[in-house]
């Protein structure tokens, strides 16, 4: 320890020098790192072994070819104390400006450059990485690195070196608010480079601009600026990426076509094309890809991302006739969601359910069944909806003595589809029955998180899924060769069922007798699962 510390006192850039990620891998062996003082501008090596072997790695330097690099410290040997063993020898970079260094079992090897790195006459390139330009962020979740953080916004830049050589740079990433003045977050000297901006303090609508400015120490700049970032407009999955997306599609007429046809004439489907989207996922004109799925607005079709900060680019066909549009469509998952819905013969792009169909569904559950005659003129005489709001659609709104009725009773309960003109605003509700409120205080839902709610009667609770309040699990299974097998036998060995155990209200049996499919859609079969109260999961 006392070698180390003379060692650590005679080259200070050990201790503060910038570090430079030089090598690394899953397996064990050689991790190498350079460190390197602003001022003085001489690189040191830095390479540990943890396997048991003898190890020999090339490790990439700031510097050209032929330069020279001394051994200052190995396990065993300190260049200020005694050597034991004998010292290894200097080397030089070869013609890649990278250095060949061995190290011994669970060693470590420390390499000093003979000169300082020669003056740079110019600053890197730069270019923001991230975020992109008009991105929207969620201030409540981000994913940084597989890992679910609150409130950062990562800022990242790539550097870009005139001479083709990777350069010793030091990046300073400052953020400006609402306009107002550019103030510093933070400095990085090391690829990756980036920092994470607190935004905890922002309020929802603040705009963000983010600058960049990379100096090469030798006096020289470079700038790069991206603008127009939202601040909690729209919802982001944890992570800001996503491996698929999903294209909706309604049809008034209800006519997809025959999607198991071989010939393109006979269906509704998507023609795709872009770096977005898994190179599988692109189509040729004359085999779409059809609308599989199915939902409560139509039908669609889930496709596979490889890069959800690019563009999916589709056009809407059913032989040569496209709908919604005679020019080519796109989306950016990162930008717009993950999630759009389109409708026959209509060109907007909607990235709600809730502003493509123009209305929102609210559910309403009673133990006892009783809603009510909601043809009666008396608000005493059924449970209504008194709304009010800015997504509202005009004249939507009501009076407290003159509530919407329902529009209908399934086999949820009551719902009221209520109109709405602004998918980005709240809308505001209250079930009464005269004066009797149920479950009592004011209660908001946003269109664009959801087209539907459901509400059980006595609870605040606010469901966006029907199996949330109604405590059922729904499962839906797709086969490529669609062989489901006959579920009307009663011989498991001539259908697909499914076995569940834990936290079914019902477990199953025996692994000789599944569960039944519940009903099948166009995606393939499905399975509703009632739940045990308070179920965490379900096996």
């Amino acid at each position: 320890f006392g070698d180390l510390a003379r060692l650590y006192r005679a080259h200070p850039a050990l201790q503060t020098g910038a570090q430079i990620h030089r090598l690394s891998s899953s397996a064990r062996g050689i991790y190498a790192f350079s460190r390197v003082d602003r001022d003085e501008q001489i690189e040191y090596v830095v390479a540990v072994n943890n396997s048991d072997n003898t190890e020999t790695a090339t490790i990439p330097t700031f510097y050209a070819a032929g330069q020279t690099f001394t051994p200052i410290a190995e396990d065993g040997f300190m260049a200020d104390g005694q050597p034991t063993p004998a010292p290894p020898a200097a080397t030089t970079t070869d013609e890649n400006g990278a250095l060949t260094v061995s190290v011994r079992p669970y060693g470590f090897t420390i390499y000093k450059a003979d000169t300082a790195l020669p003056a740079s006459t110019v600053a890197p390139d730069i270019i923001i990485n991230s975020p992109s330009r008009g991105q929207h962020f969620d201030p409540k979740v981000n994913n940084l690195d597989g890992n679910d953080v609150p409130q950062r916004i990562e800022v990242g830049a790539d550097l870009t070196s005139p001479a083709g050589k990777e350069q010793l740079a030091e990046v300073t990433f400052a953020v400006r608010v609402n306009g107002g003045d550019y103030a510093r977050i933070g400095v990085d000297d090391n690829a990756p480079y980036r920092v994470f901006y607190d935004a905890s303090g922002l309020e929802s609508g603040a705009k963000l601009d983010f600058a960049a400015v990379v100096s090469d120490l030798n006096g020289h700049l470079n700038y790069a600026e991206v603008t127009d970032i939202q601040v909690g407009q729209v919802e982001a999955e944890p992570g800001g990426n996503y491996d698929y997306a999903a294209i909706h599609y309604l049809r008034a007429d209800g006519d997809y076509g025959d999607d198991t046809a071989a010939d393109f004439n006979d269906f509704w489907g998507l023609h795709l094309w872009g770096d977005a989207i898994a190179p599988a996922e692109v189509t040729e004109w004359t085999a779409p890809k059809p609308f599989r799925g199915e939902t409560d607005y139509g039908r669609m079709a889930l496709i596979k991302l490889q890069d959800a900060s690019q563009d999916v680019n589709f056009i809407v066909h059913r032989g040569d006739t496209k709908d919604g549009a005679e020019q080519d469509r796109a989306f950016n998952p990162l930008r717009d969601g993950p999630e759009i819905w389109l409708k026959q013969d209509d060109d907007a792009v909607y990235t709600s359910q809730a502003a493509a169909q123009g209305y929102v569904t609210i559910h309403y559950r009673r133990a006892d069944g009783d809603y009510g005659d909601p043809a009666s003129s008396d608000a005493n005489d059924f449970w209504g909806l008194h709304l009010w709001g800015d997504a509202l659609a005009d004249g939507v709104g009501t009076e407290w003595a003159s509530p919407r009725p329902f529009d209908d009773i399934d086999e949820f309960g009551a719902y009221w589809r209520v109109p709405i003109q602004d998918a980005s605003q709240p809308v505001n509700f209250i079930i009464h029955r005269g004066d009797a409120k149920d479950p009592g205080p004011d209660q908001s839902m946003h269109p664009e998180e959801g087209a539907a709610v459901w509400i059980t009667s006595d609870n605040e609770e606010i469901y966006m899924q029907e199996g949330a309040a109604a405590n059922f699990a729904t499962i839906y299974y797709q086969r490529a060769d669609g062989d489901y097998g006959d579920p009307t036998s009663n011989d498991f060995n001539d259908f697909w069922g499914l076995h569940t155990w834990d936290g079914a209200a019902t477990p199953s049996p025996s692994w000789e007798q599944p569960v039944k499919p519940t009903g099948v859609d166009a995606f393939g079969p499905y399975w509703q699962i009632p739940l045990v109260d308070g179920a965490q999961q379900l096996a």
